[in-house]
Formats: structure tokens, C-alpha cells, sequence
């Protein structure tokens, strides 16, 4: 499943999924990356966080960094981080259920 890849000489073609079932599920993760990146870029610039607490919560939960690591780069507690990473993945959570609503993908 997926997208499979022809090349001809200096084009490329993208196939489309056989079944609809499998378009859908396309549309469907393409939605949640968009919805997941705008989410981020709210959360980022226009959520109220500094930029060390969304640092510590990238690197976290989206690199798979330990909360210790985290804390001693960024000069704070293992409970600063912790907490961060709360905050933001609540915050997060709720951008995505707003944006999701938004772009009507219910």
C-alpha cells in the first residue's frame, strides 16, 4: 500500500492507491501531518510558551530524548522538563483537536 514511484527518463509519477479505501487512508495521514505540524508551529509561536519549555518537549518527545539529557543542556531540573513536557503535550493535544475541527477532518 502506498505510493509507489515510476520514473520516465526526467518525470516523475506519482500512482495513485488502487482502492478507494486506500486513498482515503492517504488523505487521512496527510490530514493528521498537516494538522499535526500546524499544531506544532502554534505551539511553538503562538501558544504562550518560551522557547526552552517547547525545546525541552521537542527534544523529548519528539527526538526520544531522556528528560535528564534534556534537563542538563538546558541548564533546569528533571522536573522542569517534565513538567514542560506536560504542558506542552496537553497543549498540543487540544491545538490538534481545534485544528482538526477547523479543517473540518471529523
Amino acid at each position: 500500500s502506498g505510493r509507489n514511484v515510476v520514473r520516465h527518463g526526467e518525470s516523475v509519477i506519482v500512482e495513485l492507491p488502487a482502492t478507494i479505501d486506500e486513498l482515503e487512508q492517504l488523505i487521512d495521514e496527510e490530514s493528521r501531518r498537516k494538522v499535526l505540524s500546524d499544531a506544532m508551529d502554534a505551539l511553538a509561536n503562538r501558544s504562550g510558551f518560551n522557547e526552552q519549555t517547547v525545546q525541552a518537549f521537542q527534544r523529548v518527545c519528539f527526538d526520544g530524548r531522556a528528560p535528564e539529557e534534556v534537563a542538563q543542556e538546558l541548564a533546569v531540573t528533571t522536573q522542569v522538563v517534565y513538567n514542560a513536557t506536560s504542558r506542552c503535550r496537553r497543549r498540543l493535544q487540544e491545538l490538534a483537536e481545534e485544528l482538526t475541527e477547523l479543517y473540518e477532518l471529523n
